[in-house]
């Protein structure tokens, strides 16, 4: 019994070591891995030559987006750049462009960044926009009212009118009575510095409460239906302006995944992240992702969150900024990966091929110059296509059969070689079941309803963004015209229609009441800004369920248009 005593106890003993030394051996390594992580994206993006890639790449850029998050992660690392381009071309944007209010809001962020000299424009912008367009004018605006500027409402009134939008489930969203994870992320980042108020200290815990249980078993996030690393990206940043390490706080550690696991799961090559599982590179992916291991890095070394910053006079009403920096070494990487080519969203082809991504049950397609694959529920009903189908199912079961009959002349008695064959054998039948080729000739064209109850209207629109990238130089994709439905038609199945009536590209993700809109005729979300992108409205308001969960009547009219500001109410997006 002694010797059992004593060797229970030695064991406890070599656990608790063991555990002792592993713990910061983890947590060294994921710095490391980090580390590695923000060296390979600057490189990915300039070649290593930073300052030649702010004024050549950057600078012509400025005020659309991922650059000027590219420029603030810079100037937040302590390095010192050569910024009066960069500044003078956002200052010149800022007073002659029509941006949205948050669009502003956030171009000022980045500006006083690298250039406090232009606090009084600041401040000026931001009298005139905050609370204009609704949550994110007031999350954005208390960002700036923490670098000193001041409003025409004080600091604490618009930290009591963010606690009041706080929605029953513990969350925030731009619209709706239900929270959304990336805006209640982004909420949490601007009320972190008054997590000492007490109605503040209630608000935030709800809200953390309700990003734990939004957090996928991955460790990740999603949004509209789908799991992307901006989500995860800007949750991991919110725990870090609370002080919170987002590795290692068990309510964000879901089976065994952390956050860090969860953007890893996004990385395309070194330096390049997506925006869906298995896409190819997206910049605001990769942006927002760098933002998230720079702030875990500054949560870490005790600093401020990325968007304080020491240059710029400190509002008296807030905690002083720690002036300490971060230097990050940018060191050459090669990457060695090579983007497939035909991935699991929808895939744009070149030349004049048309491409198409009209969807159902997968809501995945790809288009060649000469065939469009699309991954079905049902199969073609006509009768050449079902018995070609049915001629097929019979070749793979002979094919099938010959091998069997192969294996067994050559004495082969494995069992797992012949379920290997017709598990093999069943595959291909299933996907000559229920995969559709055809050509673009077959695809495209009107689609006729027999069993119409009706008609309604639809119109595509990107006026807020005209004649820039790929938006129509009069910002109509499609004017108004009539499409025939039947009982149970939705927003999106009209979209299809459309679609496949005027030759459209498409990129849909996710299924049925989930599906979200990314792209429409090649125009994308996050392509004009943070909060850019297509939004729904049908008889001239917004919808408040997705497209695939809305049932239209007859004589509805649905505008499909780009907003630059999600927060905007108006018609086609427009400030």
């Amino acid at each position: 019994m002694k010797h059992k005593r004593m060797a229970l106890a030695v064991g406890i003993l070599f656990a608790a070591c063991s555990i002792r030394l592993l713990l910061p051996y983890s947590a060294h390594a994921q710095a490391a891995r980090i580390e590695t992580y923000i060296a390979e994206i600057y490189t990915a993006q300039s070649d290593g030559d930073l300052q030649s890639w702010i004024a050549d790449t950057l600078t012509p850029s400025a005020g659309q987006g991922a650059g000027d998050w590219y420029v603030l992660t810079l100037a937040q690392s302590g390095m010192d750049y050569d910024w009066s381009g960069y500044a003078k071309a956002l200052a010149d944007k800022l007073q002659t462009s029509s941006m949205g209010a948050v669009s502003r809001q956030r171009c000022v962020l980045v500006l006083l960044a690298i250039a406090p000299e232009y606090f009084d424009l600041g401040e000026t912008i931001l009298q005139e926009t905050l609370g204009q367009q609704g949550i994110m004018s007031y999350v954005f605006g208390l960002h700036l009212m923490h670098n000193g500027l001041q409003a025409n409402q004080s600091e604490q009134a618009v930290v009591k009118q963010l606690c009041s939008l706080q929605c029953a489930d513990g969350g925030w969203s731009v619209r709706g009575d239900r929270g959304d994870a990336d805006v209640t992320a982004m909420t949490l980042q601007a009320l972190a510095a008054h997590r000492d108020m007490p109605d503040v200290k209630i608000a935030i815990e709800r809200g953390l409460q309700y990003l734990s249980e939004q957090q996928l078993d991955t460790g990740g996030y999603q949004s509209f239906g789908v799991a992307n690393p901006e989500s995860a990206a800007q949750v991991w940043m919110a725990l870090s302006n609370l002080g919170l390490n987002g590795l290692t706080d068990a309510r964000f550690c879901k089976n065994g995944h952390t956050l860090l696991d969860a953007v890893e799961g996004f990385r395309v090559d070194a330096g390049r992240y997506a925006h869906t599982m298995g896409g190819t590179a997206n910049a605001n992916a990769t942006v927002q992702v760098l933002m998230a291991y720079l702030s875990h890095q500054r949560m870490v070394k005790g600093m401020d969150g990325l968007y304080r910053y020491a240059c710029v006079p400190q509002n008296t009403t807030t905690a002083a900024t720690t002036t300490t920096t971060i230097t990050t070494a940018v060191t050459a990487t090669a990457s060695t990966t090579t983007e497939a080519a035909a991935t699991a969203t929808p895939v744009s082809t070149t030349s004049t091929a048309t491409t198409a991504a009209v969807t159902s049950t997968m809501h995945t397609i790809y288009t060649s110059n000469s065939t469009t694959i699309t991954t079905a529920a049902a199969a073609d009903g006509s009768e050449s296509a079902r018995n070609g189908k049915i001629y097929g199912i019979v070749a793979v079961l002979v094919v099938c059969g010959a091998g069997m009959g192969i294996l067994r002349l050559r004495g082969k008695r494995n069992p797992k070689q012949y379920v290997s064959i017709g598990i093999g054998g069943a595959v291909v039948c299933l996907l000559i079941g229920f995969v559709r080729i055809q050509s673009p000739a077959e695809y495209y064209g009107e689609q006729s309803k027999a069993d119409a109850i009706g008609t309604v209207s639809l119109a595509i629109r990107c006026d807020v963004v005209a004649g820039q990238g790929q938006a129509p130089a009069n910002g109509v994709i499609l004017a108004e015209t009539e499409y025939p439905i039947a009982d149970g038609d939705t927003v999106l199945d009209v979209l299809y229609d459309a679609a496949q009536a005027n030759h459209l590209q498409l990129d849909v993700i996710g299924t049925d009441t989930l599906a979200y809109v990314r792209g429409i005729q090649h125009l994308y979300e996050f392509e004009h800004g943070d909060l850019s992108g297509w939004m729904v409205a049908v008889n001239g308001a917004d919808i408040s369920v997705g497209a695939g969960g809305y049932t239209l009547s007859d004589g509805d009219e649905i505008l499909w248009y780009y907003t630059v500001d999600y927060d905007s109410h108006n018609a086609y997006g427009k400030d």
